[in-house]
């Protein structure tokens, strides 16, 4: 039986290292590249892998990163999450050396094959002995298929441990020849090790769940055409990890059977050297067996990985622009040598000449070449979004069960249907040329407004609040809408507006006008200040990204803050005067005055806050959201990720948004 824990023990871990990793990766190929730490090929190697040089390495560094920060974070649990930690950047110190000294030297290779060995036997044996004196793991193996038998090894185990680490982490280097190749293996490798440990209760899933988070982050940057390479930083440190996770759990027979790619490489490379040797010395010429190895530089060195075409779409459907504006990089007519769909990178450009009958020279696949695409963007909001679903339903879980005869998944379901309708409607509205909705911008305000206006006479009372209008069994509150038209309207004036105007006070009057008039509905109609609030915030916030002047936004702020001191001070004085709103924010400055009526909801998430700590209590776990604060999952869902992932996992959420907003306007 698989319990809630050990899912949320996986899937959180996975999405730390996830963003970690795709965050690492944004700004360290920069870096790299202005660093000028390259990768260098081979001249004897396929004329194909020639065009990789100078594609930026080390890139197994975000990998490192992201596992090792989250496996620190949840070995606080579980200590035996610190040994596969070790291997990982253990080994990884040692590929990081071989790659620096290739870099250094501008050759193919670093450190020695004497040199590579000895490390490798050293980290190999201090593991050995971690497990055995710290963590008391013994080096027995699991039977694959042995209906739980065990091979007993004795004083054998250290050095099967060594012979089986050695073999292994050179397996995954060997396999580290073609774009998103060791990655996109090892991410199956690592993700069969996290359902096994998941099934066995193991909380060391938190570590295989953070490898397959850190890889997928990774090949982001390294699927075909790869903007970055793991090198042998990232390569060792893969087969470090998998030897050091397969001890933990006992289970290194299993490595074979899991990984047999990297078998396969292994002895495809021993085969073809061997012989080689053979014939060499006995008929004077070195012969083959296979073309090429490793295996996968010949047999894979043509293909287009799947994990391409995966991130490609995803990215083309949720970080996608046709903007009527957008300038294309290169010629329609002429493909970029680095961006052809038929050639190497070096291959050289032709010229595709057109008859007078094609007007235009655009194919589809040129197209999705001019669209922009920012990874960044979309794989953030991914992260965020599925960190949104675990909360809720950890979050609500109890109360639904009450609520609704049993029935936990409630509010979870009902999220992950709006969720699932979101990005399918964001699918569809990404093939929707952006002028259309420049034309259609007036006729959306007016639409949203008109909704508004509608609740005052067909809308449905909820709670003692007016705000939705109910078309069968659907429910609709009018003030998203107008959100999404205030977005559209407020484009449309920016987009004709002079710079220059934009930075006067007047210009910005003008542009927050209809943001004004949409706010002012929905507070008078719906009495919903926090949607009017919000809403004046979307057209502010866009007109501070389009405007280089921030003159007046200094002065507004410092205006705002001054008004509502003001007004929170007269408040205060006049103890409420009497208003619910006054009394919220009396109640807000002082909750333990109030705590039996309005001020009970604050306090409760107060307590849930401040006993969370650095690190929580962990998912699941939290007392607050059992009855003590109402509807828990809605405005103060935050205090009970503050109370199960601690001041920690809070920051965490808002640093995620602060990148996102960054991003927005870089």
């Amino acid at each position: 039986m698989i319990y809630f824990s050990d899912i949320l023990n996986t899937v959180l871990p996975m999405l730390l290292a996830f963003a970690i990793s795709t965050v690492t990766g944004h700004f360290l190929i920069p870096q790299l590249r202005k660093l000028k730490i390259q990768q260098t090929e081979r001249g004897e190697g396929p004329q194909s892998h020639l065009g990789k040089s100078g594609t930026p390495n080390m890139g197994g560094l975000m990998i490192i990163a992201a596992v090792t920060v989250t496996g620190l974070i949840f070995a606080v649990k579980d200590t035996r999450i610190l040994p596969v930690v070790f291997m990982t950047l253990g080994f990884g110190l040692v590929g990081f050396v071989d790659d620096f000294i290739k870099v250094t030297k501008k050759r193919s290779e670093g450190l020695t094959v004497r040199q590579k060995m000895a490390f490798q036997i050293l980290i190999s044996l201090v593991f050995g002995l971690i497990l055995i004196y710290f963590n008391e793991i013994s080096l027995d193996m699991i039977i694959p298929f042995g209906k739980g038998a065990v091979l007993h090894l004795g004083w054998l185990g250290l050095p099967t441990l060594v012979f089986i680490a050695v073999a292994t982490v050179n397996g995954t280097n060997l396999t580290d020849g073609v774009d998103g190749l060791c990655g996109s293996v090892t991410t199956v490798v690592s993700l069969v090790f996290t359902i096994i440990a998941v099934l066995q209760h193991n909380n060391v899933s938190a570590a295989s769940g953070a490898m397959t988070g850190a890889l997928l982050g990774f090949l982001i940057y390294n699927a075909y055409p790869a903007r970055v390479f793991m090198g042998d930083t990232g390569s060792l440190a893969l087969g470090g990890f998998i030897v050091g996770i397969a001890y933990v759990m006992q289970l290194p027979l299993f490595i074979p059977i899991i990984g047999f790619i990297y078998l396969l490489e292994s002895v495809t490379v021993m085969i073809q050297v061997g012989w080689f040797k053979y014939t060499k010395r006995k008929y004077g010429e070195g012969r083959r067996v296979f073309r090429m190895t490793p295996y996968s530089d010949y047999g894979c060195c043509r293909c287009r990985l799947l994990t391409r075409d995966l991130v490609r779409k995803m990215s083309n459907s949720g970080a996608r622009t046709n903007t009527g504006s957008y300038r294309p990089r290169h010629n329609s007519r002429r493909p970029s040598p680095g961006n052809t769909e038929t050639g190497p990178r070096n291959a050289p450009a032709t010229v595709h000449r057109q008859g007078p009958a094609r007007r235009s020279g655009r194919t589809r696949a040129t197209r999705r070449q001019e669209a922009p695409q920012d990874y960044s963007i979309l794989f953030i909001i991914l992260f965020l979004i599925l960190t949104g679903l675990v909360i809720l339903y950890s979050t609500s879980s109890y109360e639904a069960a009450i609520d609704f005869n049993g029935d936990s998944m409630h509010y979870l379901r009902s999220q992950a249907m709006a969720t699932a309708l979101g990005l399918f409607f964001m699918l569809i509205t990404t093939k929707i040329p952006v002028r259309l909705y420049d034309r259609l911008c007036h006729a959306i305000y007016g639409f949203s407004l008109l909704l508004v206006i509608l609740v005052r006479f067909i809308g449905t009372e909820r709670n003692g609040a007016k705000r939705w209008i109910y078309i069968g069994p659907v429910s609709l509150q009018p003030a998203e809408i107008s959100k999404i038209a205030v977005i559209v309207i407020t484009a449309h004036i920016i987009c004709r507006m002079d710079r220059r105007k934009l930075r006067t006070f007047r210009g910005l009057i003008m542009v927050m006008l209809p943001s004004l008039a949409q706010a002012a509905a929905i507070y008078v109609i719906t009495k919903n200040l926090s949607s009017a609030i919000i809403v004046v915030a979307i057209a502010a916030g866009m007109i501070f990204v389009a405007s280089r002047g921030y003159k007046w936004f200094v002065l507004g702020a410092a205006g705002i803050g001054a008004a509502a001191y003001a007004i929170v001070t007269w408040i205060i004085q006049n103890g409420g005067n009497g208003n619910f709103r006054g009394r919220r924010i009396l109640a807000w400055r002082d909750p333990a005055a109030y705590a039996d009526s309005i001020g009970f909801q604050t306090l409760q998430a107060l307590y849930g806050i401040g006993s969370g700590g650095i690190f929580g209590k962990g998912l699941g776990e939290s007392m607050q959201k059992l009855g003590f604060i109402p509807e828990a999952q809605n405005d103060m869902i935050f205090s009970i990720i503050c109370e199960e992932l601690g001041l920690f996992g809070a920051i965490s959420i808002i640093v995620l948004f602060m990148i996102l907003t960054w991003r927005f306007m870089v």
